[in-house]
């Protein structure tokens, strides 16, 4: 059940000059927290692996309750520390490295280790992690009684933190870190995915019928959101800051728990303040290249790509997501499409250097997140199916076998970019009714455009223009068939194009290793 932080023997290399390690493997045998893997491995059809990985994860957060661990006399719940199969590794390994700490020996006597950390990120990231895995599954009722246990201890550590300010020195509805996106504070990057964890595990807690634990959830939650609203936006302007790492990470996280569409997004608030801080927080990349290499490959090139696509700046996320092809790619090297920890680009020769543990979990994952929000593809909590590209300049998606969540059926999809007033797009599902609604959206188009007219099988379907970010798109919501092409015709005026149409090819839609 661990997912490794390193792949066994990864090669590593932190400097430009002669540290080049072929065989280091630095992090392999650490299982780490702030992992978003799950969402992706269940939506790339790695359902039981991911599964398999959030238990192992759940019975080692039960630690600290089942060894009777105390701080201040009182007894300290379940919850994810920064290593998971090394609950005390921060406080045993990492404070006597340097690394900052609250609980010293002067303050908590004896107990000043049992606490492990606050990885607070982390517990939250888990949480949704959790969530994925079920929603993914079709959110089974008994998956959640099986792992009550897991899905309660992970809440009551969040409750207790509040319960106990003199021990978790949590504020007014804001959980304190020591993990990296918050060191001894408070951070966007660390509250959120509690915020979302609490509201996640509430819907898992209504299905099993344990509606009381639901209401207790949902209402922390919102005393959550009210203290990160008053805490981390700028005072005076609807705008976050206090990041915790380097970027914004309201969007992505939005993105984990509710999918691609903003109109499933309960918190539009939380999308407008992003919307308003996204070009503040991208201006220093913007201006040279967009290439975010420092802190890491994940916590800023990814983060910001990540933002540019959900808030549907296009022109900006076809370089983030152009550049972040050519960093991950390495033609002349073992592995050439592996994601670096960090990387090094020169502007003048158009070199990059990978550096840092090549192939790092973290850095890894936030790399496929990204081409995942290009895809676009989820189904969100009402059983839609919702497919919304979001394709850098020129570029086209082509996709086989890609599994639909919540069920056991396969969709081979190719969608083309938008070209002399013309997107089109192929489907085919490799059953008969798979889901009951599709709902597609086409684009980018000009900001002129005025009029966009959908074909779905040769038969006119309803269709709706709007802008979003730098963008026009459209929107069309059918009842799928078990094949279909569709045609999304648009224009800056009621002449629409008319000419022959080639369909892009379809392949790998037979489904027969399905």
């Amino acid at each position: 059940g661990i997912l490794h932080e390193s792949f066994k023997n990864a090669p590593e290399s932190f400097d430009s000059f002669g540290t080049w390690k072929p065989n280091a493997g630095t992090f392999h045998g650490r299982y780490y927290t702030r992992n978003r893997s799950f969402s992706v491995l269940a939506a790339f059809g790695y359902k039981e692996l991911a599964d398999r990985a959030v238990a192992y994860a759940n019975k080692k957060m039960l630690f600290f309750r089942e060894n009777n661990l105390t701080i201040g006399g009182v007894q300290i719940p379940g919850h994810f520390t920064v290593v998971i199969d090394n609950p005390l590794y921060y406080s045993e390994v990492l404070v006597p490295r340097g690394w900052p700490t609250v609980y010293t020996n002067k303050v908590f006597g004896d107990e000043y280790k049992n606490i492990g950390n606050q990885e607070t990120d982390g517990h939250g990231l888990m949480m949704i992690g959790n969530y994925s895995v079920w929603k993914s599954m079709g959110k089974p009722k008994d998956w959640v009684e099986k792992n009550w246990v897991y899905i309660n201890e992970a809440c009551e550590w969040i409750l207790w933190c509040f319960k106990h300010p003199d021990l978790s020195f949590a504020g007014e509805g804001l959980l304190f870190s020591e993990s990296e996106g918050g060191m001894k504070g408070f951070s966007l990057y660390c509250n959120v995915p509690c915020f979302l964890g609490l509201l996640c595990y509430a819907e898992m807690a209504e299905i099993a019928g344990k509606h009381d634990a639901a209401y207790v959830w949902r209402e922390t939650a919102q005393y959550m959101k009210k203290g990160i609203e008053s805490y981390m936006l700028e005072p005076g302007n609807k705008k976050w800051h206090k990041f915790g790492f380097l970027h914004d990470p309201v969007p992505s996280m939005l993105a984990d728990v509710y999918g691609f569409d903003r109109d499933d997004v309960p918190q539009k608030d939380w999308l407008e303040y992003s919307s308003n801080t996204y070009p503040d927080d991208v201006r220093s990349v913007t201006i040279r290249n967009h290439h975010g290499g420092r802190g890491g490959l994940g916590y800023n090139h990814c983060i910001m790509t990540q933002n540019a696509l959900l808030l549907d700046h296009m022109e900006d996320a076809s370089k983030f997501v152009q550049n972040l092809t050519k960093i991950c790619y390495a033609p002349r090297r073992d592995n050439p499409y592996i994601a670096p920890e960090k990387f090094t680009y020169d502007p003048v020769n158009g070199v990059y250097m990978k550096q840092g543990d090549l192939g790092n979990l973290y850095q890894l994952v936030e790399v496929l997140r990204c081409y995942r929000t290009v895809l676009g593809i989820y189904v969100n909590n009402d059983g839609a199916l919702k497919i919304f590209p979001r394709m850098p300049c020129e570029w086209g998606v082509k996709i086989e076998r890609m599994p639909v969540e919540g069920t056991n059926s396969h969709l081979a999809v190719n969608v083309t970019y938008p070209k002399d007033g013309v997107q089109l797009m192929v489907l085919k599902f490799s059953e008969d009714n798979a889901v009951g609604r599709v709902k597609v959206r086409f684009g980018p188009f000009p900001l002129d455009t005025a009029v966009c007219r959908v074909q779905i099988n040769g038969e006119e379907a309803e269709c709706k223009v709007f802008k979003s970010g730098d963008s026009k798109w459209a929107l069309a919501e059918f009842f799928p068939t078990r094949r279909m092409k569709i045609a999304a015709m648009y224009s800056s005026d009621s002449n629409l194009p008319k000419r022959s149409i080639n369909w892009p090819v379809l392949t790998g839609d037979n489904f027969s290793n399905s």
